[in-house]
């Protein structure tokens, strides 16, 4: 079977949040599921071309606002995995700017994503024809494009719309993943015109064009086969007025075709055991268990992320990391910012962590409450040589969100032995088992909170309950070969459906 991944990023190409972690691990784990699944991405301007030795492969052009643009695309090889081919589609006038900084959902990005969608409806189409006079592996066809986020939202529609326009395209199906439902891509109605004079007649756009816009997420989720979200519990949770973000109609509407599956974590990036970043390196098995070689070098990481951030060198302390975008409508900051203001009247020895970069008003919040706090560290950066050491010197890493599709801080955490206190939500919810690998509160208050982090503190104390729970949560697998049989499942139904 062959699946084409249709995103904004794939790591290491180009990385701006979780979902190039995704698209750069995931059809890793495919292939060896024998899938023969491969990447679409833009060519930004900053991805270098002799990082990644890209080959040009194949010349075509693009409709788009009644003009023809034209666009190279390029072919390379993951550079953890030469199996996993990516494409990367250059066009200087439209694909030129991003990758570098978090996406905005401005008009300009609309636009740059609206042409990449036309621009991989455009190339598939290609691949098509080429594939009927030439034997050579650059005529592979995929029979699935698999779309992610409102970013390639579109194609399913462009597909249908291609029906009649090239009957090439009616064999390739589509499978969609929201990844966050609260970024939608809502555009200005005339860029059904720019791509595509028809789209504006297909029954599902005009439909949507009725509030004098396109959802670029909606129409992934009505257009495509099969929808697809990050976690079971987030499946769910979508099609209720708290977290649906005014889509929950339509997604109840869709009920039948909607799947939740968990994402993973790439254990060969995310490994103790060959983190230099770490100051002593450690190892897990089921079998050796919690060793007290493993606590001693946690406790020596530990001290040295204390040291570096100038934070009391105790190993009593209750070391608490919070890794994360600073986004106060998800990332439950209201509750990090009531949880350092009542540290002092909790009394115990409690040390918090915070670092990332986001939403400038909660960064000078969350930075002017720490510096009042000498036991809290604010660190207002992007910093992955950081992150990896609080996931392997924290006691805990905490997630408060208000919503979480799925959520990796958690996973990651377990995996180096940190154990997650976190809001019972999405992905959150279904990852972490209260009590056995790990802390959840259900309501979201400071209080509730609050009343978490005292529960971990207190378990943090009883040093042998608390090396059983490090031991069930470092034997949990969330590695991609686990989700990667479930969307095998989700691929074999959406061609079973289509036959």
């Amino acid at each position: 079977m062959k699946v084409l991944f249709a995103a904004s990023e794939c790591a290491p190409f180009v990385k701006v949040g979780g979902l190039g972690d995704v698209i750069g691990s995931l059809p890793s784990a495919l292939i060896k599921e024998g899938i023969d699944a491969r990447a679409v991405i833009p060519f930004y301007r900053v991805v270098s071309p002799l990082d990644f030795n890209l080959v040009p492969v194949m010349e075509f052009e693009v409709g788009f606002r009644n003009k023809r643009y034209p666009v190279t695309a390029y072919l390379s090889y993951h550079p953890d995995n030469y199996d996993f081919k990516v494409y990367l589609l250059k066009n200087e006038a439209f694909l030129d700017e991003g990758g570098e900084t978090a996406f905005a959902n401005t008009q300009e990005e609309i636009r740059t994503y609206a042409f990449f969608s036309q621009a991989v409806v455009s190339f598939v189409a290609k691949l098509a024809h080429w594939s009927l006079i030439t034997k050579k592996d650059e005529s592979w066809v995929p029979q699935i494009i698999h779309c992610h986020d409102w970013h390639t939202g579109i194609i399913p529609q462009l597909i249908k719309v291609g029906y009649g326009l090239d009957p090439q395209l009616s064999k390739v199906k589509t499978v969609f993943t929201i990844h966050n439902l609260s970024y939608q891509g809502i555009s200005h109605p005339q860029i059904a015109d720019a791509l595509n004079r028809a789209l504006k007649d297909a029954p599902l756009v005009r439909w949507d064009l009725q509030d004098h816009n396109v959802d670029l997420l909606l129409q992934g989720i009505i257009g495509s086969d099969i929808v697809s979200t990050v976690s079971p519990s987030y499946a769910q949770e979508i099609k209720t007025e708290k977290f649906g973000e005014g889509l929950q109609e339509v997604l109840k509407s869709c009920e039948g075709k909607i799947r939740g599956i968990l994402n993973g974590i790439d254990y060969r990036s995310w490994d103790p055991k060959t983190d230099k970043n770490l100051k002593v390196n450690y190892s897990f098995s089921k079998e050796t268990g919690v060793t007290q070689e493993l606590l001693d070098a946690r406790a020596e990481n530990k001290r040295a992320l204390q040291e570096q951030l100038n934070l009391e060198t105790d190993e009593a302390s209750f070391l608490i990391g919070f890794i994360g975008r600073l986004d106060g409508a998800q990332k439950g900051l209201d509750l990090m910012e009531g949880l350092i203001y009542k540290l002092p009247q909790m009394s115990l020895p409690i040390q918090l962590v915070i670092l990332g970069t986001g939403d400038k008003l909660w960064e000078e919040r969350l930075s002017r409450v720490g510096r009042e706090q000498p036991n809290v560290s604010v660190n207002i950066k992007f910093d992955s040589a950081l992150a990896r050491l609080i996931f392997g010197g924290s006691d805990s890493i905490t997630m408060p969100s208000s919503f979480e599709p799925c959520g990796l801080p958690q996973m990651i955490g377990m995996r180096y032995g940190a154990l997650p206190i976190v809001h019972a939500v999405g992905g959150l919810k279904d990852s972490v088992n209260d009590g056995v690998d790990g802390f959840k509160f259900n309501k979201y208050s400071v209080d509730d909170f609050v009343e978490a982090i005292k529960r971990s503190y207190y378990t943090y104390r009883d040093k042998p309950k608390w090396q059983r729970m490090m031991y069930s949560a470092m034997s949990r697998d969330f590695s991609w070969n686990r989700s990667a049989k479930e969307y095998v499942n989700l691929y074999r139904e959406v061609m079973e459906k289509s036959n």
